[in-house]
């Protein structure tokens, strides 16, 4: 799945399942953009190419329970 020309999605959750991103899967997001990844760290199996360097990335989120 290449996400890269979404710009209507305001922010992703990524889950801890993930094991592999593709090359440029995110490379249009933008600083208006946020991808929430439950890992702490990139995962070795993602692509270092996978985001654009001024998409904001926050490692380590974890998702509240909806009530």
């Amino acid at each position: 799945m290449h996400l890269g020309g979404c710009t209507g999605l305001t922010s992703i959750t990524i889950p801890d399942s993930v094991t592999s991103i593709e090359r440029f899967a995110f490379s249009r997001w933008t600083a208006n953009q946020t991808i929430y990844c439950e890992a702490e760290t990139q995962p070795s199996g993602w692509n270092s190419s996978w985001k654009s360097d001024e998409v904001k990335v926050e490692w380590g989120y974890k998702p509240t329970p909806e009530t």
